[in-house]
């Protein structure tokens, strides 16, 4: 009986669709990257100097990159200079850190589902841990404060690369691995007894 049960429960599943919804975070990403492919999101050891980053929307829909607004945040020991928006863009944000730029049209073409909005650098000044964050920006286009796409003429919210914006989206000069859900789920549920 319950094999009868699974079978069609999976065969309404087939017949109507599922009825349980894709994980958001997994498309309209934005992210700084050490390369334009968006593949080196850390490096554990780099020495004192000058390195390009890049600001890279991923898993983006084909199309054109029209816009975009994201605040970008600096932790430890290194510094951020040079921010330069793509294309012929204008960038109306007047708080430090944040960005809200509107590219001219056609705007930047989306390419395998990746888009580099701008170039920066970033100086690591010693051997210091050092994680660049984003998140919305004060005058967000979206409610809920929250870094944000204009793409094919449609304003929708993009996600940290690398999670949520209490997540680094670069990592300088500190271990690559990410701590484990689990762990930090059990340490959470400790806190509550302590």
């Amino acid at each position: 009986m319950k094999k009868m049960v699974l079978v069609l429960t999976l065969a309404v599943f087939a017949l109507c669709g599922s009825s349980f919804a894709q994980d958001p975070n997994y498309f309209n990403n934005i992210g700084i990257y050490l390369d334009e492919s968006a593949d080196a999101f850390c490096a554990e050891t780099l020495a004192p100097g000058n390195y390009p980053a890049y600001l890279v929307l991923t898993k983006v829909d084909p199309g054109f990159v029209t816009g975009f607004e994201c605040k970008i945040t600096l932790e430890g020991s290194g510094f951020m200079v040079g921010f330069a928006a793509r294309g012929n863009h204008i960038d109306a944000a007047t708080k430090p850190g944040e960005h809200i730029v509107g590219i001219a049209d056609p705007g930047l073409p989306v390419v395998d589902g990746k888009c580099v909005v701008a170039d920066m650098t970033v100086i690591i000044a010693d051997a210091n841990p050092t994680a660049l964050f984003i998140d919305g920006v004060f005058f967000s286009s979206l409610s809920g404060q929250v870094p944000a796409i204009l793409s094919n003429g449609e304003l929708i919210e993009a996600h940290p690369s690398l999670g949520t914006s209490s997540d680094p989206v670069l990592i300088l000069n500190s271990p690559c691995e990410a701590v484990a859900v689990e762990d930090a789920a059990w340490g959470s549920v400790k806190s509550l007894y302590r």
